[in-house]
């Protein structure tokens, strides 16, 4: 999708409208929609959202509210994507990573055995995108230990400046992501960097990023690829060849978890995002990105008697750079 000169004058000045100050700048709306692709915003009356809310010809106090509450979570989702000072993470599965054979036909692509794939992206406006891929066999399921895994395995790989204040975890609103045992897991495992973390969750339906994105760009790789693609190390090799990734293949099935959430955040379900605060037992809470937030007691992570870690990955390949 191309984003004209015009499109990013429009929504510079809309920035400037929203925030009643130029909080950012021309040149930095400019390199992301040239580094980060389209942007997570209707720009066109011809987009189809499969919202049903917002697909709906019924006009209601409820709907105007939930579209009011899409574009503050969007508002606030490009404001801190566009900050230099935060590291954005992006977390996501991919719905199908087809197999294939080379110099097979389009028909019987699609028909292929999939992989199971979690995708953790990186983004920070100096040093652009960086991204992170699990892999596994057809079967394995998405649920949350297959997320703890590879949050374990990322804090192995993940690098970033010295100038990056605060990180930012962005993710849709599934029950494998949106749950006690993951919140924790990225308090507890983020933490050894000191920087303040927060975890944000989309609206349902409104979760596009840049994980689906990668997912494409993964499938058009694997589709157009000169050598088989029939297991899951030869898809690591693949995906490998794209830019700034590293492939992982986690190991199933997955070992049992040493640790678990001691205290439960109650209705996360309902949340939007939580914040850590100076004191690591508590942070606070919010329902919406304009909400002062309620302070909660941060579920932390207390082992599991007589049972032992147990890495689940292999180790990855030298990450491929471009600048």
């Amino acid at each position: 999708m191309f984003v004209s000169e015009l499109s990013k004058v429009r929504l510079h000045s809309q920035f400037i409208d929203w925030c009643g100050e130029s909080i950012i700048k021309y040149s930095q709306l400019c390199y992301i929609t040239s580094k980060s692709g389209p942007l997570p915003m209707k720009t066109s009356t011809r987009e189809v959202c499969s919202c049903p809310i917002c697909s709906s010809l019924q006009v209601d106090q409820d709907s105007e509210i939930h579209k009011s509450l899409v574009r503050d979570v969007r508002r606030e989702f490009l404001l801190l994507k566009a900050r230099p000072d935060v590291l954005s993470l992006f977390i996501d599965f991919a719905a199908n990573i087809n197999s294939r054979r080379a110099h097979e036909t389009h028909q019987t692509y699609f028909s292929n055995t999939s992989f199971v794939c979690l995708n953790i992206s990186s983004f920070n406006i100096s040093t652009g995108f960086r991204y992170f891929d699990f892999l596994s066999r057809k079967g394995a399921s998405k649920n949350s230990v297959y997320v703890y895994n590879c949050i374990t395995q990322l804090a192995e790989m993940l690098t970033f400046p010295k100038s990056i204040a605060e990180i930012h975890i962005f993710s849709d609103g599934g029950s494998h992501i949106k749950n006690n045992l993951i919140v924790s897991a990225l308090f507890a495992i983020l933490s050894r960097w000191d920087l303040p973390i927060s975890v944000h969750w989309f609206v349902s339906y409104h979760g596009k990023s840049a994980c689906d994105r990668h997912f494409g760009s993964i499938n058009r790789q694997i589709k157009h690829y000169g050598h088989d693609v029939t297991t899951v190390r030869e898809a690591q090799v693949c995906i490998e060849t794209l830019s700034n990734t590293m492939a992982s293949v986690l190991r199933t099935p997955f070992p049992e978890l040493t640790v678990m959430p001691k205290k439960r955040i109650d209705g996360i379900k309902s949340l939007l995002s939580v914040s850590s605060t100076n004191d690591p037992r508590y942070g606070i809470s919010r329902k919406h990105p304009a909400d002062v937030g309620i302070r909660i007691a941060l579920p932390a992570l207390v082992p599991i008697q007589g049972r032992t870690p147990n890495c689940a990955a292999s180790p990855p390949r030298k990450m491929r750079m471009t600048h």
